[in-house]
């Protein structure tokens, strides 16, 4: 009897990740990190283009699609971080203001 995976693995980057409809399902913690989880996340994200090294992983993102919903099961708070760090970016930038 073989046994079959219920999900697949793949690197994807962030801007396909974005283009995404996202849901967070209620059964979900609500976002928690604070300072010191966002500086370090931040802290890694600078260092990756600065040096080329991964100082803290950015980790996997699992998400299941169901019924054409992307719903996230782990991943949310990197992926919070990172919306919100773009819509802060994009406040202070006409480039990417209407974007």
């Amino acid at each position: 009897m073989s046994r079959s995976r219920p999900y697949t693995t793949n690197q994807e980057t962030w801007n396909t990740i974005l283009q995404r409809a996202l849901m967070i399902p209620m059964n979900q913690r609500e976002y928690s990190w604070e300072t010191k989880e966002i500086s370090r996340f931040l802290d890694d994200i600078i260092k990756l283009f600065e040096e080329g090294k991964y100082v803290e992983k950015m980790g996997s993102i699992i998400k299941l699609k169901y019924n054409d919903r992307n719903d996230i099961y782990d991943g949310q708070q990197r992926i919070l971080t990172i919306i919100i760090s773009l819509k802060v970016i994009g406040c202070f930038s006409e480039k990417l203001k209407n974007k």
